[in-house]
């Protein structure tokens, strides 16, 4: 409230008619100046207020999460005081009835895949390939499990001057009964090779097994044999140039132009640039 005296001299430390001392901000000349300090106490009051309010808001809010925090903790150690109790009260039955308490087992780890046999074998096949010998199954170029974009990615693949050669090398039986269910063995002209062979360790594939026109090939101690000659059939002409391109790439063969019947100095000058 505001209220008004009188007084000989204003500010402190005069006084009033009253006999009140004038202290600051208590009394003002003018009506005007004793409302706008009364707003502004006003306003800073409520602004204390509501920050106070905020505090204790957070406040109440933090107390409530570690009460449910500790409330938490408390179950869980509760929970586990009564699983020990209870486990060693069957063990102590178990124990008392004579009964035999084994740890737990586990399986053992998978083992990876061996492939080096796979890999020995293709390295005899494709060694055995380009053994000079007559008939069409020496071939001066033979590339061992090379992986492209073709459809069939062959373990040997060779080439002569007047056909190509398949060997597929299979060293177990389940290998060589998944491989006959392959779309290129349903439909022999779609798979690669004028003449395609078998290679297993000695017994584990025989002639009867063989499908139409196949040879199979015998490993024995490093050694490889011929058990029956392949038969040329239909091949997969796409299939092959594919090959042939990404072996020519992996090998540095730059896409050019050749031109063989060029002077040899202009042929080393265009390879040179």
């Amino acid at each position: 409230a505001v209220k008004a005296e009188q007084c000989e001299e204003y500010g402190w430390p005069n006084t009033t008619h009253t006999g009140r001392i004038m202290y600051e901000n208590t009394y003002f000349r003018t009506r005007a100046e004793a409302y706008a300090d009364l707003l502004k106490d006003t306003k800073n009051g409520i602004k204390h207020r509501w920050i106070a309010s905020s505090v204790q808001d957070a406040l109440r809010k933090l107390r409530r999460a570690i009460w449910l925090y500790m409330k938490t903790i408390g179950y869980w150690v509760a929970a586990r005081t009564i699983g020990r109790f209870i486990t060693k009260l069957w063990e102590e039955k178990d124990v008392d009835r004579g009964l035999l308490i084994l740890p737990p087992t586990f399986p053992e780890p998978k083992q990876p895949h061996d492939n080096s046999r796979h890999r020995e074998l293709c390295r005899l096949a494709g060694k055995w390939l380009r053994k000079p010998k007559f008939g069409s199954s020496y071939c001066p170029y033979v590339a061992v499990e090379l992986v492209t974009a073709s459809q069939e990615i062959p373990d040997v693949f060779g080439w002569n001057y007047w056909a190509t050669v398949l060997i597929e090398v299979k060293v177990s039986r389940s290998d060589f009964l998944a491989d006959a269910k392959k779309s290129f063995r349903q439909q022999p002209e779609e798979g690669v090779g004028a003449f395609r062979y078998y290679c297993s360790p000695e017994g584990l594939i025989t002639e009867v097994d063989l499908p139409d026109k196949w040879g199979l090939l015998w490993e024995k101690d490093g050694v490889i044999t011929v058990v029956k000659d392949a038969e040329r059939q239909q091949q997969n002409a796409q299939g092959e140039i594919t090959i042939l391109a990404s072996i020519m790439r992996r090998e540095g063969v730059k896409p050019r132009l050749f031109d063989y019947r060029k002077q040899n100095n202009e042929y080393e000058a265009e390879r040179r640039n």
